[in-house]
């Protein structure tokens, strides 16, 4: 809920109210309207730039603190005797070099040092500056970024809403844009241009139009060669319906469609957008060039370009061939997304990198291990994957791409099937996997998804994460209760799941669950009998080491008057004979 009506200078901002109607995967990217500060969780580093209308900072998350109702007893005294006793609230803080890495003994041989704090851009937005036309494309660009899921699209985290001003916590990106690398070999534009395309179609099927791609809005995440791209600036975007026409002339001139300029165009104005910044990062040269406006206009209506350029000399045909698909003044023979993924110049582009055995043994046998995992730890790793940083998931971004068949963003059960069964995986086997992978239940899995399945592999999982997951569930409130899972979820909200996942991490039976259960569900898994498991220690916030025993169960040092648990039995059909053939 906004707080618009306590300022007569405050733009109409629209937020999550009690009903929510966003769905779980819109719901990860977290909208604070209470007037709540960024302040008070992250800290500036230094500006990136500004502007009369705001600035963007780069900033620091503040370590986490949790808000825990600590026992007035001393804190040897028992579980039960401790729950019984008057409580007050205090406030503790996360080291950040606490890990819980609680995977596998393969998975322990990876564990890696914790890394560099992650950086953020946040920017500052002041509402009484701006014009209602620029409310409605920031509002614009928050739905859709919270809509979209690609490894190539940024990323936003949070969004403040003070009674003055809008901050939005996104990705940072800090190696420039396209612009600065011009011009690059041909190998280079093509993996640049593959990119591109994948998080064009990932828009498209999403029913996004970007109307803005230009040099300006590909951003390089940092300063290193092999840097990863990413799609920025949604203000201009719009949702579209298969054939619908958009009227709005919107966009930057250089790389307008002629129907743009018309008036009258489809999502297929992107694909002469992407025509025009495949000509420019191979030769370094814009295609439509004049000196007078005017001239540039009668350019792009007559569609007149050429590949006269003493850099074209050098490049293949295939991709002058893949430009003229793309720079097609008929809209209806212009290439979709989908089509310019299959011309030759695409496909004949090998892979980023070719994953070692090794690794795709080890994200299979994460996505075993991960396939009987608990509902609330499924949401927690959703946000770990969402928030974990370039550096921390490089590999598992490079999977997703081998898995993503049609470079669409997406991994649907054929995509899946497919590169499983090359492992020898039945398609029952792969089917139960996909469908536990499936947390959205969308029929596909989205990029988040496959992070959050996997991610264990990798050994970045420290309190620190963990503490965030747990802030970010309750919005700081201490515990974690149905309320706080409906506001996540959204639309997707199953009261009996949800109760079932109560069930299962509420230990005290109190309706509620603290951070000491939370921590516990999350390292409690239903694991095949088959699976070598080591046992794993967390150091609880009491000082005590709480054991996760892969042979017992999760124990607690006071915890022996609470009872047995039950053994638990992995539910697939297929995979408890399959299990140790397909980790060999």
């Amino acid at each position: 809920m906004g707080n618009s009506s306590s300022s007569t200078k405050k733009k109409d901002i629209t937020y999550i109210d009690e009903d929510p109607t966003h769905s779980f995967k819109e719901g990860i990217a977290r909208e604070h309207s209470t007037g709540q500060s960024p302040f008070k969780y992250y800290e500036r580093i230094g500006e990136l730039g500004s502007g009369s209308m705001g600035a963007v900072m780069k900033v620091e998350k503040k370590p986490e603190k949790i808000e825990k109702i600590v026992n007035r007893t001393s804190r040897r005294a028992s579980f039960t005797t401790a729950m019984k006793m008057p409580a007050k609230r205090t406030t503790f803080f996360i080291p950040k070099s606490r890990s819980s890495n609680n995977l596998s003994s393969s998975l322990n041989s990876r564990f890696k040092a914790p890394q560099k704090p992650k950086l953020y851009a946040m920017k500052r937005i002041i509402l009484e500056r701006m014009t209602d036309e620029f409310v409605n494309e920031l509002r614009n660009e928050i739905a859709i970024l919270r809509d979209l899921d690609h490894p190539n699209i940024v990323r936003l985290y949070e969004v403040y809403d003070t009674k003055s001003q809008i901050y939005m916590v996104m990705e940072l990106c800090s190696g420039g844009d396209l612009w600065k690398r011009v011009p690059y070999t041909e190998v280079d534009a093509a993996k640049i241009v593959k990119k591109m395309v994948s998080a064009v179609a990932h828009m498209h099927e999403q029913g996004i139009c970007h109307r803005d791609l230009k040099m300006e809005n590909i951003l390089f995440e940092n300063d290193s060669p092999e840097a990863e791209i990413k799609v920025i600036d949604f203000g201009l975007s719009q949702k579209f319906s298969p054939g619908e026409q958009m009227k709005s002339r919107v966009g930057s001139f250089y790389t307008m469609a002629p129907q743009v300029l018309q008036g009258e165009y489809t999502s297929k104005a992107d694909m002469w957008s992407l025509g025009v910044l495949a000509y420019i990062v191979l030769c370094g040269e814009k295609p439509f060039e004049a000196p007078e406006r005017d001239d540039v206009i009668a350019r792009i209506m007559r569609c007149d370009f050429h590949f006269d350029h003493e850099a074209w000399k050098t490049i293949s045909d295939e991709a002058k061939e893949f430009i003229k698909d793309l720079i097609e003044i008929d809209p209806d023979g212009r290439l979709s997304a989908h089509q310019a993924n299959e011309t030759e110049w695409l496909q004949k582009q090998e892979s980023e990198s070719t994953l070692e055995k090794e690794l795709i043994d080890l994200i299979h046998r994460t996505l075993l291990y991960q396939s009987e995992g608990s509902l609330m730890k499924k949401i927690a790793l959703l946000i770990i994957a969402h928030h974990s940083s370039n550096e921390e998931i490089r590999e598992l971004r490079n999977a997703f791409r081998q898995y993503d068949s049609n470079n669409d963003g997406i991994i649907t059960f054929d995509d899946f099937k497919t590169t499983l069964g090359n492992f020898g995986y039945r398609e029952e086997d792969c089917k139960f996997l996909f469908e536990k992978l499936d947390v959205y239940q969308k029929n596909q899995v989205y990029y988040t998804e496959f992070l959050a399945a996997t991610i264990e592999s990798q050994g970045i999982i420290d309190e620190q994460k963990l503490a965030h997951a747990f802030n970010r569930i309750t919005c700081e409130k201490g515990y974690i209760n149905h309320k706080n899972i409906r506001q996540l979820l959204g639309v997707d909200y199953n009261y009996d799941l949800v109760e079932k996942a109560f069930k299962e991490a509420d230990r005290d039976a109190d309706g509620k669950i603290s951070y000491h259960e939370f921590k516990i569900s999350f390292g409690r898994e239903k694991r095949s009998s088959q699976m070598s498991l080591r046992t794993s220690r967390y150091l609880d916030d009491t000082g005590y080491d709480v054991t996760y025993d892969s042979e017992d169960r999760e124990c607690h040092p006071d915890e022996k008057e609470l009872g047995p648990e039950e053994k638990h039995e992995t539910k697939s059909p297929y995979l408890a004979n399959e299990v140790e053939l397909s980790l060999k």
